[in-house]
């Protein structure tokens, strides 16, 4: 047996036994023969050091038991791996197009043209945006969402930010749907119109494999 490195061989426990044994006869002997108060009290002190070392091991074994014991489900077990880049599916539209898998963007973003922002009242109404998507095959679908929040977005190749609206909209990625925040960008120079940021694969619980692409389909019930 093992305990954190230490072997416990069973002579070292019979030794413990014949040790503890020994100890408690010498006490009872010292107070048969009303020996002398410092055979007494230095036989009473070794036992009590053998049974601090005694409660001590009682509680390593069963420390040792509960690490060797099997644990449930662990917590890999219910997470996704994906690569670097993969095919997501916006449910709201039913467009497949793929997206950059970003763990270094807080948030996510899907290339988009805002078409118009509608104020609501602040106190019953929120902020509205309809904008448009493209399909990938030539087409543009419209969807109208309610503005949670605003972000900049620094403009590429050039000084200064954008502000852009955040909204929720629903992704499946890898077999998942995952429903949480996007930016709406313009994303018409990058090489994805999608980027899945930390937001959604903490939702999803997925994995990032940066040497693999393209692992699963976009496919949800």
């Amino acid at each position: 047996m093992v305990i954190r490195g230490l072997p416990i061989s069973r002579n070292l426990l019979q030794a413990f036994a014949n040790r503890v044994f020994c100890l408690t006869t010498t006490s009872a002997s010292c107070r048969a023969r009303r020996m002398s108060t410092r055979c007494y009290r230095r036989s009473e002190r070794a036992l009590n050091s053998v049974f601090s070392v005694a409660l001590l091991m009682s509680t390593a074994f069963a420390y040792a038991e509960t690490e060797t014991r099997p644990c449930g489900k662990s917590r890999d077990a219910a997470q996704t791996v994906i690569g670097s880049v993969e095919k997501v599916r916006l449910m709201d539209v039913d467009i497949e197009q793929r997206a950059r898998i970003d763990t270094g963007a807080g948030v996510g973003s899907v290339n988009a043209t805002i078409v118009r922002i509608v104020r609501g009242d602040r106190s019953n109404r929120p902020d509205r945006v309809v904008f448009s998507l493209e399909d990938g095959k030539g087409s543009t679908k419209k969807l109208e969402r309610e503005i949670v929040d605003w972000v900049r977005i620094k403009n590429k190749g050039a000084r200064g930010s954008t502000r852009r609206p955040v909204v929720t909209m629903t992704i499946c990625l890898a077999g998942k749907i995952v429903e949480d925040r996007m930016n709406l960008a313009d994303r018409q120079g990058f090489i994805y119109p999608i980027l899945i940021g930390r937001n959604f694969l903490k939702a999803g619980r997925f994995l990032v494999d940066s040497g693999a692409s393209y692992t699963r389909s976009p496919s949800c019930n």
